[in-house]
């Protein structure tokens, strides 16, 4: 048997490989972009809380500043492990030079359940994408697995996640997400959490690979 130690080092470089394994070096045949998030967490009341978040994306190897978004997503929580909530978003994206708005609307699900030391999320979401040439129903699902862990001084909580997309039109998987990170406290309230990420997207028949660093701040209040 492990000891706790062990265990904690064992949990972190297996995030670690996770986290390496969707970003080498010189990756060859994929764009690699650096995406970054601040989140904002209010708790209005005991069951209901509101997220409100801005995203940044660059890409062509990080050296073009290519997507913006501003989020707002309120919850009710429906017991102490699950969630149901709506939510909008407003995006930006430029294509081949000009830039394309989006509104997005969706009902999203969540439910959180402990499996030994770790803690697991699962998120579902359903949403509209009133896109410029045609509108879009898309299902995701993301599950995601952390642990917290102390060494000394080193306190941080490692995760791992995996978030496929399905395309309610083409009734088709066309993208998958996979991620590893780690999470540290920087101030009471206030999270910064690392990660890389490999963004598998089907186009044209073919699947194409994006390699992703990512940073997100997020505020509770």
């Amino acid at each position: 048997m492990l000891s706790e130690p062990q265990r904690c080092l064992a949990w972190l470089a297996a995030t670690v490989v996770v986290a390496l394994g969707p970003c080498p070096v010189g990756a060859q045949g994929g764009d690699r972009q650096y995406w970054n998030e601040c989140i904002f967490e209010l708790s209005l009341c005991q069951p209901v809380t509101l997220e409100a978040a801005s995203e940044q994306q660059f890409v062509d190897d990080m050296s073009d500043f290519a997507l913006y978004n501003v989020t707002i997503e309120p919850s009710y929580k429906l017991t102490s492990r699950t969630s149901l909530g709506l939510g909008y978003r407003y995006e930006r994206e430029k294509e081949e030079g000009e830039w394309a708005t989006e509104n997005r609307y969706w009902v999203h699900h969540s439910i959180k359940w402990p499996v030994v030391q770790c803690k697991m999320k699962l998120k579902s979401t359903f949403e509209f994408r009133d896109l410029v040439d045609e509108d879009e129903w898309r299902f995701r699902t993301k599950l995601t697995v952390e642990r917290k862990l102390r060494l000394g001084w080193f306190a941080a909580t490692p995760f791992v996640s995996e978030e496929p997309f399905y395309d309610l039109e083409q009734n088709e998987w066309n993208q998958n997400r996979v991620a590893g990170g780690l999470s540290f406290d920087l101030a009471e309230g206030v999270e910064l959490s690392l990660y890389c990420l490999n963004k598998s997207k089907k186009s044209d028949d073919e699947w194409k690979s994006t390699n992703v660093v990512g940073t997100e701040m997020v505020f509770s209040f």
